[in-house]
């Protein structure tokens, strides 16, 4: 029985149409996803995700530290109104944390990436003065 040397193998224009069909399959899952993104808004990177869900622990943890430094007894309306203003910081940064666990987040399109070193201002605040917040030293605390 004799075979020829092409025996065996897939021709070429069967190579082809898989190539393709691979090419056609990607660029509608690509439109897929377009179409299910909302107008103005991009997908973000997972490196931007990662550095932003990090940024996010390292100011729930300078929020919580601020937090525990008050007095258990806020007896000023100045030191009442700070707690309240922490408490909503780190309920707004556990939201953040909750929406950047995800692995598909829509951030607003403006046409750039993320810096390194940045968040998106939804998301950001500003972190607290400390001029505001008086603690009760202990060599002080038995005088009035």
């Amino acid at each position: 029985m004799l075979k020829h040397k092409s025996f065996g193998k897939v021709p070429t224009y069967i190579e082809k149409f898989k190539v393709e069909m691979q090419m056609t399959k990607e660029k509608k899952d690509e439109d897929r996803a377009k179409a299910r993104m909302p107008p103005g808004t991009r997908l973000m990177t997972e490196d931007e995700r990662i550095h932003t869900l990090e940024e996010l622990q390292r100011q729930k943890c300078e929020i919580s530290t601020l937090l525990f430094s008050i007095p258990l007894s806020c007896k000023t309306e100045a030191l009442k109104l700070r707690k309240r203003d922490l408490e909503i910081k780190l309920v707004e940064i556990d939201r953040a944390v909750t929406t950047f666990s995800r692995k598909i987040v829509y951030i607003k399109d403006d046409g750039k990436e993320l810096a390194p070193n940045t968040i998106p201002l939804e998301v950001a605040y500003q972190k607290p003065p400390m001029a505001g917040l008086r603690v009760k030293r202990p060599e002080t605390a038995g005088r009035k």
